[in-house]
């Protein structure tokens, strides 16, 4: 088997292309090229205790995707959600469906929240869930779509609700989690700490104690954490903060859950999330790009190209569209196969 040869030669005002058969090893690669990704995702998605969806940013904010662990969370199938925009909000207790919606609106400032609702299982319990949730706009800022992931909070909100649970009930509980667990003062002040199961924190606990945060993280960091301390004592929801610090020459991205406990100190749950930030980064990248190529697709391009058209009038300016054609592409797919010509695409994307 020979490989294919991009090259032309004009004869006149005509220009011909010269291939041959792809090896199989190019082939393979291909393959790989299209299906890793496809791969890890469903893998990331599966292995999660969460449940990752993407829908829409108004009216029934249907959903376009849900991931299939949906039916060991709640018994329902990922298409029972899809197909009806309203099956989501139907399921949430009535009681909270106005504060949910409430909440929601706000989206569109804040950029990303965590709302906290009972949501009716398909046995007919009711379970609680957190749902964190970001809003993907695009280029021009508009908003494009939801991404969130959900997750069941159930016993810890039973937990909350029980005042006569004991201490060593609470101790417990709190064992039983896996990640690292900090206990701070309303001045950020480190009072107790639990290392986190298996995983080896980027600070060492010990390190911490009897420190403020303001010590141990950078600044910038440990000042876009007071908000969030004050928001959790004065309201007593649990706020989701987000942040990333370097680790081995690389940037890894964690979660700092905070949820009051009493009136002058905060309970901080804290884990690594760089694999979801990876997914989120995948996900929102597929909206916007092929994925046999990496060019921007065709939606991208009716946003832009509906975006700089109204540039171009407001200006007063031309605009110039160029349409790139690959000779003979049809005859390349015919007579050599479509994983050929997934190769002249990917050969001719990287030129570009």
């Amino acid at each position: 088997m020979g490989k294919i040869l991009g090259g032309s030669y004009a004869k006149g005002r005509h220009r011909r292309t010269v291939c041959q058969k792809a090896p199989k090893s190019e082939h393979k690669r291909v393959e790989r090229t299209l299906l890793l990704p496809a791969k890890r995702l469903r893998h990331l998605l599966s292995a999660s205790p969460a449940v990752t969806y993407i829908c829409d940013p108004s009216g029934d904010y249907g959903a376009a995707f849900v991931s299939a662990n949906i039916t060991s969370q709640l018994g329902y199938n990922p298409q029972e959600f899809i197909e009806d925009s309203k099956f989501w909000i139907s399921q949430i207790h009535s009681e909270d469906v106005p504060r949910v919606l409430g909440k929601l609106r706000s989206l569109f400032e804040q950029g990303h929240q965590v709302n906290e609702y009972r949501i009716r299982h398909k046995d007919g319990t009711y379970r609680w869930m957190q749902d964190s949730v970001v809003l993907v706009r695009d280029a021009a800022g508009q908003p494009v779509e939801i991404v969130g992931s959900m997750i069941d909070v159930t016993e810890r909100k039973q937990a909350e609700a029980d005042p006569h649970k004991s201490k060593a009930g609470n101790g417990t509980l709190l064992e039983a989690i896996p990640d690292l667990i900090f206990r701070l003062s309303k001045n950020l002040a480190i009072l107790n700490w639990k290392a986190a199961k298996g995983i080896e924190p980027l600070i060492p606990p010990h390190e911490c104690s009897c420190k403020k945060i303001s010590e141990v993280l950078p600044l910038a960091v440990a000042e876009g954490l007071v908000p969030h301390v004050k928001r959790a004592l004065e309201t007593g929801e649990t706020q989701i903060y987000h942040y990333h610090l370097a680790k081995d020459g690389e940037r890894r991205w964690y979660e700092a859950r905070l949820a009051a406990s009493g009136t002058e100190e905060v309970l901080a749950i804290v884990r690594d999330i760089s694999e979801w930030k990876k997914l989120e980064d995948e996900l929102r990248l597929s909206a916007a790009r092929d994925p046999l190529t990496g060019l921007f697709n065709r939606r991208f391009m009716e946003e832009s190209m509906e975006r700089e058209l109204r540039r171009a009038e407001r200006e007063k300016r031309s605009l110039v569209v160029v349409m790139i054609d690959i000779d003979h592409f049809k005859w390349v797919n015919d007579t050599l196969g479509h994983q050929a010509g997934d190769t002249v695409l990917c050969s001719f994307s990287r030129f570009l």
